[in-house]
């Protein structure tokens, strides 16, 4: 079953007053339960596509339905929704919370939903990534390691159907990002997650089900 479809999608903006296309036409599918790693070098639009399938930007034309609902054509309240609902996204620099704890930083996003669901898994998740003595150490206390694990913690906690991952591994050295990649790997192997990786790691590209690489902004093979 198809959980992303992105058909024909372009995006410009100016920049420096010069116009700029990041991405150029770009279609493509996944299905559930699919890990895709999105390949390209730095200002490739590997990160503006992944961006625009999470709701965190607009495209400038084309479709993106993600779980069965229209971003293009959705009201801000409705991409926020389903942000919350459907998607998990992990930020390259992290993008904790510097005054609040690892414990409070997991648990942000069910604040923000109208009535979580479920138990909260937030201390749960953060001992199966193996920082239970790190509860309630502010993030300036931790490794970049383990900032990059809080981060996966906070993507979880809302059970989302699709993990998005900007160059989750960019900021650690090998043994980090190795650890980082052997989770999500579990994740998708274990709860069939969508995960979807932009990264420029050729370990990456050994390690994904599929390969999607992006050039210039347009789909290459």
């Amino acid at each position: 079953m198809t959980v992303i479809e992105v058909g024909d999608l372009s995006k410009r903006f100016t920049q420096g007053g010069q116009d700029v296309v990041a991405l150029d036409h770009v279609s493509l599918s996944i299905d559930a339960g699919e890990l895709v790693v999105l390949t390209g070098a730095s200002g490739s639009g590997k990160s503006t596509l992944l961006s625009i399938i999470g709701g965190l930007q607009r495209a400038s034309e084309g479709t993106v339905v993600v779980g069965g609902r229209n971003f293009a054509a959705a009201s801000e309240a409705t991409l926020s929704a389903a942000r919350r609902e459907l998607i998990g996204y992990v930020f390259q620099d992290f993008c904790l919370v510097r005054h609040l704890t690892a414990l409070s930083n997991v648990r942000l996003p069910r604040l923000f939903r109208p009535k979580p669901t479920g138990p909260d898994r937030s201390t749960d998740l953060l001992a199966r990534f193996g920082l239970s003595h790190r509860l309630h150490h502010l993030p300036a206390a931790l490794s970049r390691g383990e900032m990059q694990r809080v981060a996966l913690a906070r993507a979880l906690v809302n059970d989302p159907r699709i993990i998005l991952a900007d160059e989750p591994t960019a900021n650690l050295d090998g043994a980090n990002a190795r650890v980082i990649w052997d989770y999500l790997h579990e994740l998708n192997a274990s709860s069939g997650l969508t995960i979807v990786v932009a990264t420029h790691s050729a370990d990456w590209v050994r390690s994904g089900h599929r390969r999607i690489a992006i050039e210039n902004g347009q789909l290459r093979d």
